[in-house]
């Protein structure tokens, strides 16, 4: 089976956990099918129609460069206004439809899946369709409503009753995206945001959870009694930004009465207020950015891993990560954030942006005199996310959706 699959980044480049999964999804189906990329790349002909294509890692890969004021790899860079400009022309653009369409006639695969597809245009949807390939959809999160795909607490008015602005750009990326044959949601937050919304009427819908390649199905699991720090030691990992609830957390903990060490792993806008921070406050621990086994032994150092985030999500991958590595969570019940945690047993919940529902929760933590059998819990429910279950689920969705040959 020839499989292609669309997303707006791929390594080296990476910005948020849209990528992570998608690249380790990538890397697996390439063990299995023959898969090739069509991604955004910066040094790619810039009105080229043609694709341009490289074998990288046993994987073939189509850079492109669709025409805009400035690539997608660069929008963090540009003040508010320009980004307005830029999501506009993301949406009418036709570079992109007529780059993944001459792509697809050059790969010919079985199966088309995309995964985000900022800065390759929305109306790449379309070449997919008008070339009668099989399509599957992997939903990241809610940027087919709110096109910065971010929802804070406090603005679930404005989601109930959006704007008409709102409700234009939503009607507009229902009939772009149409009904792929299958659509694949992470988290039944995100599935029932979008069929509630009229999304995929006549799509399969399916809900996988975001793998985790550190989990093995035929892994025993780690029975060995871990115990907590005095004092506890939280790991928040990730974009350290307002939305992501950094500026929530280090405040709580000031006034919490708990002892806590808190380490800080990733950048974003508030490193430099972090570091300020860090100057006067000894518990907090700054790692920057951190991959690999030094972000694998930071999960096993720490005593619970803290999701505090202010916006609705889906379902970030550190999720699956930490539960995998044996480290209990202590999450916001927002979104699809919680759906993974159940209370007491492989972490606690608290309300999105509420200092006493936090403390609360954190005292519940420190307390807990069953540690070692919650962290033994966590890496059993990982088990359940292990990438080869997740490719296995894919295969047979694959088998359903593609005419037999």
């Amino acid at each position: 089976m020839k499989i292609l699959v669309v997303t707006s980044i791929f390594r080296p480049f990476r910005k948020g956990g849209t990528e992570v999964v998608a690249e380790m999804v990538i890397d697996a189906l390439a063990k299995e099918y023959a898969v090739t990329v069509v991604t955004i790349d910066r040094s790619a002909p810039r009105f080229s129609l043609r694709p341009f294509v490289l074998e990288e890692g046993g994987v073939r890969v189509i850079r492109i460069a669709p025409w805009n004021i400035f690539s997608y790899l660069d929008i963090d860079r540009y003040p508010f206004w320009k980004r307005v400009i830029w999501h506009i022309i993301d949406c009418v653009q036709l570079h992109g439809f007529f780059l993944l369409w001459n792509s697809i006639g050059y790969e010919k695969p079985d199966v088309v899946c995309t995964h985000a597809i900022k800065g390759i245009g929305y109306l790449s949807f379309f070449a997919i369709r008008m070339r009668g390939i099989p399509h599957v959809h992997t939903m990241h999160d809610i940027q087919f409503t709110y096109p910065n795909g971010l929802l804070l607490v406090g603005q679930e008015k404005s989601a109930l009753q959006p704007s008409r602005l709102l409700c234009v750009y939503a009607w507009y990326t229902r009939f772009v995206l149409g009904s792929p044959v299958a659509v694949v949601f992470p988290s039944r937050f995100l599935r029932d945001w979008y069929v509630s919304r009229g999304f995929f009427k006549r799509s399969r819908i399916e809900v996988m959870a975001n793998p985790f390649p550190g989990v093995s199905v035929a892994a025993p699991m780690d029975t060995a009694l871990k115990m907590l720090h005095t004092p506890l030691r939280i790991l928040c990992i990730g974009q350290l930004e307002p939305h992501k609830g950094v500026r929530f957390l280090v405040e709580a903990l000031e006034y919490s009465p708990v002892p806590c060490e808190i380490w800080f792993a990733g950048s974003g806008s508030l490193s430099g207020w972090l570091e300020e921070k860090a100057q006067a406050l000894p518990w907090i621990r700054i790692l920057g950015v951190i991959k690999g086994e030094e972000k694998d032994r930071a999960f096993r150092e720490v005593d619970y891993t803290a999701i505090t985030s202010l916006c609705y999500e889906n379902s970030p991958t550190v999720i699956n990560e930490s539960l995998g590595l044996g480290t209990p969570l202590i999450v916001a019940r927002i979104g699809g954030v919680a759906e993974s945690i159940i209370e007491g047993e492989n972490g606690y919940v608290f309300e999105p942006g509420d200092t006493g529902s936090f403390v609360a929760a954190l005292e519940k933590a420190y307390n807990n005199k069953q540690y070692g059998v919650m962290s033994a819990k966590a890496m059993y429910d990982a088990q359940r996310y292990s990438l080869e279950s997740y490719i296995h689920s894919l295969a047979i969705l694959f088998s359903a959706v593609c005419p037999k040959k």
